[in-house]
């Protein structure tokens, strides 16, 4: 069986040292080619494979140059995806108050509450 030479597929040489996808580095593509191919932008029309294997490849800087998209285009993936912890309400929790800590439990090495005083001078301005 005749071995198929090795290739970047993002600028299709078959020259130069070549780094083989892994299913990680070869998602991330997927990701963003479709970034790409929505926003008509540059490497658009490349093909990725839809497996790894040892002659789909890509050159470092040319995984580079494609992977690196503005953070506006980026920005639209992410508003359809899962809201952030950030902005999801907060839930409610009860209104208990848990006990002090027995004397039994506590120790010279467990700092006690203070008393908060208040500077009578201090204005809020």
């Amino acid at each position: 069986m005749a071995s198929v030479n090795k290739f970047c597929v993002i600028c299709k040489s078959a020259k130069g040292k070549f780094n083989v996808f892994t299913d990680a580095t070869l998602t991330k593509c997927k990701e963003i080619l479709d970034i790409r191919k929505a926003k008509k932008l540059k490497f658009a029309d490349v093909i990725l494979p839809t497996i790894v294997t040892d002659f789909h490849c890509y050159h470092l800087q040319c995984y580079k140059s494609f992977t690196a998209l503005m953070s506006k285009y980026r920005e639209s993936t992410t508003s359809t995806s899962q809201p952030s912890p950030c902005t999801l309400p907060i839930p409610e929790t009860s209104e208990s108050v848990s006990e002090p800590p027995s004397e039994s439990t506590t120790s010279e090495s467990v700092a006690q509450p203070s008393a908060l005083t208040v500077d009578p001078s201090f204005t809020e301005q």
